[in-house]
C-alpha cells in the first residue's frame, strides 16, 4: 500500500490517503458488527413489544387488531432506523473529528514522539510510527462515536422514541383514532355480529310465542 503511491516522489512519503486507506481496513468488520447489533435489538425490542401488549391486551381478536392498525409504524420506523445506521455506516470512513480530547492526545503523544525520533535517522520509519499514532489515537474517539451513534442515534431515536416499535401504542395513539377505527379496533367482528344478530331473531321469535300462548290463554 505504501508503495501505490511515491507521494511528491520521495521515497519515505507514504501515499497522501495512506492513513484513510488503512482506516478502512481496520474499521472494515464495524458495518457487520452494526447491522448483527441492530438485527438483535430489534428482535428483542419488537419481541419485548409483543408481550407487553399480551399482558394489556387479554382479548386475542382485539389484540391482532392493534397488530395490524400498528404494523405500518413499526415498519416506518424500521425504515428510518435502516436509513440511520446507514448513514453512520457510510461515514465511517472519513477521518474527520472535533474530538476535543483527539486533539489534546495528538499533541501530547507528538510531543514525545518528537524526542523519541531524535534517536531515529530512517525517516520512513518516522512516518510508520506517526501514522500508526495517529490511527491508534482516532480509533478512541472514533470507536466510542460509532457505538454512541448506533446505540443511542439508531436504536433509542427510532426504535425506543415515541413513535418506534413499542411506544407506538399509546393513549396519543388511541385519541388519534377516528370513531370509525375505534368501532373496528374494539367492535364486533363480522362472524361475531351475524351471531348476536342470529340470536336476537331467535330471541324475538320466543318473545313473540310467548306473547301469543298468553293471547290463546287468555281467552
Amino acid at each position: 500500500m505504501w508503495n501505490d503511491n511515491r507521494g511528491d516522489g520521495l521515497w519515505y512519503k507514504p501515499p497522501i490517503d495512506f492513513e484513510e486507506r488503512l482506516w478502512k481496513v481496520q474499521i472494515k468488520s464495524w458495518e457487520k458488527f452494526a447491522h448483527i447489533y441492530f438485527s438483535e435489538a430489534s428482535r428483542r425490542i419488537q419481541g419485548f413489544s409483543d408481550t407487553l401488549l399480551e399482558e394489556t391486551c387479554l382479548e386475542p381478536s382485539i389484540r391482532s387488531k392493534i397488530r395490524r392498525y400498528l404494523q405500518e409504524q413499526k415498519l416506518m420506523a424500521l425504515s428510518r432506523a435502516e436509513k440511520e445506521l446507514a448513514t453512520i455506516v457510510n461515514e465511517l470512513g472519513r477521518m474527520k473529528t472535533c474530538h476535543r480530547t483527539f486533539k489534546e492526545w495528538l499533541q501530547s503523544s507528538q510531543r514525545d514522539l518528537n524526542q523519541f525520533f531524535y534517536y531515529i535517522i530512517d525517516n520512513k520509519l518516522r512516518q510508520v510510527i506517526s501514522t500508526y499514532q495517529n490511527l491508534h489515537y482516532f480509533q478512541f474517539a472514533a470507536l466510542w462515536r460509532f457505538l454512541d451513534n448506533v446505540i443511542i442515534q439508531v436504536v433509542e431515536r427510532h426504535l425506543l422514541g415515541p413513535s418506534g416499535l413499542v411506544f407506538c401504542f399509546s393513549i396519543d395513539w388511541v385519541r388519534s383514532l377516528s370513531e370509525k377505527q375505534l368501532d373496528d379496533l374494539v367492535g364486533e367482528d363480522a362472524e361475531q355480529r351475524k351471531k348476536r344478530d342470529d340470536l336476537q331473531n331467535q330471541i324475538r321469535g320466543l318473545e313473540q310465542i310467548l306473547r301469543d300462548s298468553e293471547a290463546l290463554q287468555s281467552k
